[in-house]
């Protein structure tokens, strides 16, 4: 979040709580310490994996995001070059782990947070 956001959200924060007769620049000084304590708060795995484009699947106790090879492949790094034809990759959000499932198999842990 640049600055301009976060006086904007502070500003939008603000003016809904605030109360007439009150400090409007206290309300706002409050405000401001929340929003900047909001953003440099870290984001779980399972938001990073939403945040770079994946999708997320919950069903029958499953938990997980799925992505796309090109998304994993930047995230393994290493020189990498798996393809979307006979993988399936995701983020299991019960074991945090990162995993690919090769051609229908059982998936395969790539990388744990």
């Amino acid at each position: 979040m640049n600055k301009s956001q976060i006086f904007t959200q502070a500003h939008k924060l603000a003016k809904s709580v605030h109360v007439a007769g009150e400090s409007y620049r206290v309300t706002f000084g409050a405000a401001l310490k929340i929003v900047i304590a909001e953003s440099k708060a870290p984001k779980s795995a399972k938001q990073f994996f939403l945040d770079i484009g994946g999708k997320e699947w919950v069903k029958e106790g499953f938990d997980r995001v799925y992505i796309n090879a090109k998304q994993f492949n930047g995230i393994i790094g290493n020189g990498c070059n798996y393809s979307d034809s006979s993988n399936k990759f995701f983020f299991d959000c019960k074991t945090n782990c990162l995993m690919r499932s090769y051609k229908g198999k059982k998936p395969m842990v790539e990388k744990t947070y």
